[in-house]
């Protein structure tokens, strides 16, 4: 049976949960201190995986797409660094961004802006496509 995830648990041995940083459709992402002080994020998958990799009610999509995408590198793109499945859920590693749109977007809202100035916010989009545009000519 799947636990919910709780500041200090330890999901995986040496991994620290810190705080939630979001939920969605799939899961939840929580922000983590890994072994030697390393800052993470792990995402908890919704329902689950069997160790044999058969499906569980649901974690199958999130499975199929992790094993397409794990081994593309790029600037733009955040690493995976570790997928698990513990007690029939799926969890994956990877690296922590320093902050979200939504972030960025609050931020520039407190500092008195409409939003995030448009010449920032279309780097973004630059980078967003080009990290698209790999995926989708290579994987």
């Amino acid at each position: 049976m799947q636990q919910p995830a709780a500041v200090n648990a330890e999901p995986i041995p040496g991994y620290r949960l810190i705080r939630r940083l979001g939920r969605g459709g799939y899961g939840e992402v929580w922000k983590a201190e890994a072994p030697g002080g390393m800052h993470k994020a792990i995402k908890f998958v919704f329902g689950g995986k069997d160790s044999d990799g058969s499906d569980n009610r649901g974690a199958e999509q999130e499975f199929r797409s992790l094993n397409r995408v794990k081994t593309i590198r790029h600037p733009f793109l955040l690493s995976l660094e570790r997928i698990e499945v513990i007690d029939g859920q799926l969890l994956i590693v990877m690296e922590l961004a320093d902050r979200n749109l939504f972030d960025r977007f609050t931020e520039a809202a407190d500092s008195g802006l409409p939003g995030i100035p448009r010449a920032e916010l279309l780097q973004y989009m630059v980078e967003a496509a080009e990290a698209l545009d790999l995926m989708n000519l290579h994987h």
